[in-house]
């Protein structure tokens, strides 16, 4: 099997999973859990990703095959595919710029023990991207513990009383 063949099994694969999350997300309505939202988010950033390297594979082979010879040592650019300037971002985007909040966090979450972290900040600040990359590096690090995000917004909190 070819790459460009795997990618769209990859893609056939994703497609199916969000769209069982988005059933699920129907049916629940606005008590859907927040890790269904969370994964939603993030098999549409995966499909995205995958379309993305799928186009660059397909112009690459068109590209080759219209490129007679290119001289000794040249570099052919290579393009990143690129991500709305809003909204969370996945954990292992390129653009994802580390703060000293990222370190903070991972080391209170590293340390072996129950441990409760309040992350406050106003709108676009990066809550959400720096939250999903440390449930992603904490999957990756540890089996033993359990991370849970509980997030209270306004509307969250007018709900709740």
């Amino acid at each position: 099997m070819s790459r460009q063949d795997d990618i769209q099994k990859l893609i056939s694969n994703h497609q199916r999973r969000l769209q069982l999350l988005q059933e699920q997300q129907a049916l629940r309505g606005l008590s859907t859990p927040p890790d269904v939202v969370i994964e939603i988010e993030d098999v549409e950033a995966q499909i995205q990703a995958l379309q993305a390297e799928l186009e660059i594979i397909r112009q690459s082979s068109v590209a080759t095959s219209q490129v007679t010879a290119s001289p000794p040592g040249t570099v052919l650019p290579v393009s990143i595919p690129l991500e709305p300037p809003y909204g969370t971002m996945p954990p292992n985007s390129p653009f994802y710029i580390e703060r000293p909040a990222d370190s903070v966090c991972w080391n209170h979450l590293n340390r072996g023990r129950a441990t409760t972290l309040y992350v406050q900040a106003p709108r676009q600040m990066g809550k959400s991207s720096l939250m999903r990359r440390m449930t992603l590096l904490h999957a990756i690090v540890s089996f033993a513990f359990v991370l849970v995000i509980l997030g209270y917004t306004v509307n969250a909190i007018n709900t709740l009383l």
